[in-house]
């Protein structure tokens, strides 16, 4: 049986998705329709919507856990206040390590984009994670559901089910506020041998010798989501 999250859930489709680009693509340079790939673009999209939703544009401070201060997410949040917690600064942010002896940070949102599937223990990172977050706080995290090795040596998992980000939250008294997931054939059968395609690599058509290899894309568009092949999935949380 597919997977549905019984909260709330933005809807979107392809017609919605490439208006977000047109309308958003000049806050990131071009990004969304040349650089990111489709599901960070679709994630960003519920990332907007869930924003607006619920009122969390304007945040008293964010902390960025094992990210970087260009998070895309940011484009979208009003803070003066942001910290980055990387552990290639400091051991002490290493998310495999507990964090329970040091002062709470209390940051009113915390993001934590792709970084899951590179940690040896997600329950230890999200205990960290929520160490950080203040109560009443919300946490958004994204992560691949299957993905190639990358980054290595730093990769643990090809990833994670969007049914496992939701008991992962449950068990650390988070409230799960929205979850979300995306994935097609197309994108999949690329993205396991290391290739993550964008908006206009998805549609139907030849866009480069990758598409020769694999001539049954030519004619597909994998813009299209398919709930039988997950490969991204992301949800909003909030600390009790």
């Amino acid at each position: 049986m597919a997977y549905e999250f019984s909260g709330w859930k933005p809807n979107f489709t392809v017609k919605a998705i490439d208006e977000f680009i047109v309308k958003e693509d000049h806050r990131f340079n071009g990004a969304l329709s040349r650089v990111f790939s489709y599901p960070r673009v679709v994630s960003l999209h519920d990332f907007f919507q869930c924003i607006n939703h619920f009122n969390l544009s304007l945040q008293e401070s964010v902390g960025i856990f094992s990210g970087s201060l260009n998070e895309p997410e940011l484009k979208f949040i009003d803070t003066t206040n942001i910290t980055l917690l990387n552990f290639e600064e400091s051991d002490a942010f290493d998310l495999d390590r507990s964090w329970a002896d040091q002062e709470p940070r209390n940051f009113s949102f915390s993001l934590c984009n792709q970084v899951l599937e590179h940690i040896f223990s997600p329950h230890t990172a999200l205990k960290n994670i929520t160490h950080h977050t203040r109560s009443g706080g919300y946490i958004f995290i994204s992560i691949p559901t299957i993905n190639c090795i990358h980054s290595d040596p730093y990769f643990y998992s090809s990833g994670y089910h969007p049914r496992f980000l939701e008991r992962l939250a449950t068990e650390n008294n988070l409230t799960p506020i929205s979850i979300n997931n995306w994935g097609s054939y197309k994108y999949m059968m690329n993205a396991v041998s290391g290739k993550w395609l964008t908006s206009k690599q998805l549609q139907p058509g030849v866009h480069g010798l990758r598409d020769l290899l694999i001539p049954f894309s030519i004619l597909q568009d994998g813009r299209k989501k398919s709930e039988t092949y997950i490969t991204d999935c992301w949800g909003l949380f909030q600390k009790c």
